[in-house]
């Protein structure tokens, strides 16, 4: 069944306008989805749809923020958010782990990346002639620093051996070798399923392919053709965010296109387009 979920109060249309800009894309943690709607965190259980944290619980929970929160920031680098209070502090909240930082913590990385796990991941590098790397390397439990493509092509091609210091990267290889992508973008993976979508060659009329791989290279399904049209905003998406409940994968990329589809088949259950 698809249900939807009202998220602020009833404006009207010339507010919408405005406020459309203050919602900013979810953030999937866990099982939780967050939201920041202007000064407001929300967390959502992404099984049961229940709001489960809020700014007033999280003042209830840390002293620190008991005089409420004025500001709430994404933050790139770790799993959480930076949150001004109305009293002019500023704290760093972890979601996964539930712990909140003082600026001074988070300013001072060294002292918070004491314990690390390793992680696989899935990039492409950012030329015009794309490669699919798989990269296992250590992540901080706190301090995540985070790969772009950037970063996996100057692995690749020029002092690699720093990034592979800084970013306790342990190995790398082409994970698909030999084979060439163009506007190529990771949407989304895990231990089990990699979903890619890219085109075989450049232009403005070339086919968009939606594909999922198995973590042993296999070919698990491939879509395109009408299918695939619409998804043409995340082709090499920078910013996209998605979650898997069950065997629905659920994709944004901010302000152009959410869908949802079934990632043992590829078949797409809903899209929404918010302009």
């Amino acid at each position: 069944m698809i249900a939807s979920q009202p998220i602020g109060k009833t404006i009207t249309w010339e507010q919408s306008l405005k406020d459309a800009y203050r919602m900013e894309g979810l953030k999937p943690m866990g099982n939780i989805c967050w939201l920041i709607y202007g000064e407001q965190l929300f967390g959502y259980d992404v099984n049961t749809q229940q709001e489960v944290l809020n700014n007033e619980l999280l003042g209830k929970q840390f002293k620190e923020l008991k005089n409420g929160i004025a500001n709430v920031e994404d933050v790139y680098d770790m799993d959480g958010f930076k949150l001004t209070t109305k009293d002019g502090y500023t704290y760093y909240y972890e979601a996964v782990l539930n712990k909140l930082f003082t600026e001074q913590q988070y300013e001072d990385k060294s002292s918070l990346e004491k314990t690390f796990t390793d992680k696989t991941e899935y990039c492409f590098t950012d030329e015009e002639r794309q490669q699919l790397y798989k990269i296992t390397r250590k992540v901080g439990e706190v301090i995540k620093k985070p790969l772009s493509a950037n970063i996996v092509s100057s692995l690749v091609k020029e002092n690699g051996d720093w990034y592979k210091r800084v970013y306790k990267i342990s190995s790398f290889e082409e994970f698909t070798q030999g084979i060439i992508y163009f506007k190529a973008s990771v949407l989304y993976f895990d231990e089990n399923n990699i979903v890619l979508i890219y085109q075989n060659e450049l232009g403005e009329d070339a086919p968009i392919i939606l594909k999922c791989l198995d973590a042993d290279k296999k070919e698990i399904w491939s879509k395109t053709g009408e299918e695939t049209a619409l998804l043409k905003p995340f082709l090499k998406s920078t910013n996209s965010v998605s979650f898997l409940n069950g065997s629905q994968l659920a994709i944004m990329q901010p302000y152009q296109l959410g869908v949802s589809l079934n990632i043992e088949n590829g078949e797409i259950n809903w899209s929404f387009k918010p302009y």
